[in-house]
């Protein structure tokens, strides 16, 4: 199954990514893992959520900020 099917299916749709701010390489494979830079809890180009886990944040609160992310 694609990527793009499986969103699909689980009724997922990606935003835009926002423009970069800086010169910078978005992302570098290497063997099996994918190294980003420059992603964050964005919405519609706007920070969504900010804090530390445990302080500000609950662990729920962490996981849907790592699937926004993600």
């Amino acid at each position: 199954m694609s990527a793009e099917k499986k969103l699909k299916e689980l009724g997922i749709t990606l935003p835009q990514p926002p423009q970069p701010i800086a010169n910078y390489v978005r992302a570098v494979r290497a063997g099996s893992l994918l190294f980003v830079s420059g992603h964050g809890p964005y919405s519609d180009g706007k920070i969504k959520t900010a804090g530390k886990l445990g302080k500000e944040l609950t662990i729920e609160e962490g996981y849907q900020v790592a699937r926004n992310v993600g």
